[in-house]
């Protein structure tokens, strides 16, 4: 399977028990879409997403989050672990950042605004730091 794709509006709730590599997804028009990643290294696109979950909240393991193209309003939480995010190249805008230790932008010219702040994270945007939010993180690069 290489997209998960729903045209109606409503609120859907996905969970992926593999690890996803270039998956794309499109939740459609809902307000309030979940998609849940299994455990470890995942590379996916998504659209119409307002939650992006990790899957251990209760165990611990270190998630890879790559997202392959741009994202806005959406609130990501990957759980327990030393997680990281890798963002795609260009301007991104997230709800929130939640259990995210480490976020990585791109060498290209990249814009990260994040509305309701991260908490302990570090943030490398590559090559230029364009950074907007509510607080300023930790560990800013």
């Amino acid at each position: 399977m290489s997209r998960i794709s729903r045209a109606a509006a409503g609120d859907d709730f996905v969970s992926l028990t593999s690890l996803a590599n270039g998956l794309a997804v499109d939740l459609g028009a809902g307000s309030n879409d979940n998609l849940n990643l299994a455990n470890g290294a995942n590379s996916l696109s998504v659209a119409g997403v307002e939650n992006l979950n990790g899957s251990d909240f209760s165990g611990s393991s270190d998630d890879t989050l790559t997202l392959l193209n741009n994202v806005s309003g959406v609130t990501i939480n990957l759980g327990n672990g030393a997680n990281t995010l890798y963002l795609a190249a260009g301007a991104n805008a997230l709800t929130g950042a939640n259990n995210v230790q480490t976020i990585h932008g791109t060498g290209s010219d990249d814009t990260l605004t994040i509305v309701n702040g991260v908490y302990q994270s570090t943030i490398d945007l590559g090559g230029r730091n364009r950074y907007a939010g509510s607080h300023q993180p930790n560990g800013l690069q």
